[in-house]
């Protein structure tokens, strides 16, 4: 059943932006023993970007659309 339910939360994490992925990833490889404002002031910096890139657009209007997203390429 724990097995099922994490294939299903990766299978949906997956349909995701590649972009917001990778940085997801990057930033919490970037999590360590911090202080907490220190992690929150770093997760909002990568929240801010995320919001402003083509991703988010194409998110935001594909879900208006009532239509599947369309990525654009990521960079680097």
């Amino acid at each position: 059943e724990l097995l099922a339910a994490a294939s299903e939360m990766a299978h949906q994490v997956c349909l995701g932006a590649p972009g917001a992925i990778a940085r997801t990833k990057e930033l919490l490889d970037q999590l360590s023993a911090r202080p907490i404002a220190g992690e929150l002031e770093s997760a909002m910096r990568f929240h801010l970007d995320a919001r402003h890139s083509p991703e988010a657009a194409e998110g935001a209007a594909a879900f208006l659309q009532k239509r599947n997203p369309v990525w654009p390429p990521r960079d680097g």
